[in-house]
């Protein structure tokens, strides 16, 4: 996918994403219809990532050979998470406290505060399903994580004994892999579908920017940190902590971007992600399938600098 006929199928999804936003510019509410295309690509994309996620952890932890190894990954990259989403959400308040878009905003229909009674030990507890199939049946990515992660260490230990079940697994990721490839063809047409549907039930572009205005200072807030994060802060760590020229790297996971972009789900954009990562980035592929399942179920960076944001935000509003 990621010849001469991929960079072609790049160019595809971009113009699908342009007409996705200037066809119900042109013709309204009357492209809601299309919305289909958009449901059928995000489904299609959903009906492989769980099984992927499953059979591409498996694999990366089998292929380590020593489970010691696992937990060196599982360190950094916990230590990746948490001080980078530290990071963003300090970008969030320092915006906040530089251009001060609560000010003046008044406490006029702000809600007032939520108790939501849900602990971490509830979400703990969450995280371990008595039963694997409702989690699948739920796309509850990190709880399939965990389980997949378990199920291969356990291969990895039982030794000779669990490798006819690795190659069968090994051969189950290759045929979910070319399976993705498929679906990627009709990318073009679902990010159409994604684009167009969600504008036109929004009422338009004249109400996007109508609802944007009604918040602007802090969607001002919002968007420049997002902008910091993906033009600066990121590229810095990718050069430096990773040896990576960020420009190409990013020219790498145009397809996985693209997709992220018109589904807003990074569940559902995963498996695209990972095949951009192993295939255009050169990203070993047990990185890959230790690392980013998990970071599809609770690494939100972007949540992370809006919180910051909107704590700092909320308190100006209120004096």
């Amino acid at each position: 996918m990621y010849d001469r006929t991929g960079n072609y199928l790049i160019v595809a999804i971009v113009i699908g994403l342009i007409l996705g936003i200037a066809v119900p510019v042109l013709f309204g509410n009357g492209v809601l219809p299309v919305k289909f295309l958009g449901d059928i690509f995000l489904n299609a994309l959903k009906l492989i990532a769980v099984p992927l996620v499953l059979c591409a952890i498996v694999m990366g932890i089998t292929n380590l050979g020593a489970l010691g190894k696992l937990g060196r990954i599982g360190l950094k990259t916990l230590a990746y998470f948490l001080a980078t989403a530290a990071l963003a959400v300090l970008i969030g308040m320092a915006l906040a406290n530089l251009l001060q878009p609560g000010i003046g905003a008044g406490k006029a229909g702000m809600p007032g505060p939520q108790v939501i009674s849900y602990s971490f030990l509830d979400w703990l507890v969450a995280q371990c399903p008595p039963n694997i199939f409702a989690a699948i049946s739920e796309f509850r990515l990190l709880p399939i994580a965990l389980f997949a992660f378990l199920f291969g260490s356990v291969l990895t230990l039982i030794g000779p004994k669990g490798k006819p079940v690795v190659t069968v697994i090994e051969s189950l990721t290759e045929a979910l892999m070319k399976m993705l490839h498929l679906i990627m063809w009709f990318a073009p047409l679902g990010v159409f579908g994604l684009v167009a549907g969600q504008i036109a039930a929004a009422g338009g572009l004249d109400r996007f920017w109508s609802e944007l205005g009604a918040v602007g200072g802090f969607a001002m807030v919002v968007l420049i940190g997002l902008g910091l994060q993906a033009i600066v802060v990121l590229p810095l760590i990718l050069k430096f902590l990773g040896g990576k020229n960020p420009v190409e790297y990013a020219g790498g996971m145009s397809s996985a971007l693209l997709t992220g972009l018109a589904s807003a789900s990074s569940a559902a954009t995963l498996p695209v992600t990972m095949e951009c990562v192993e295939s255009k980035n050169d990203i070993d592929k047990r990185a890959s399938a230790l690392v980013l399942p998990p970071a599809a179920a609770i690494y939100f960076n972007g949540t992370a600098l809006f919180i910051g944001a909107a704590a700092i935000f909320i308190l100006q509003a209120q004096g």
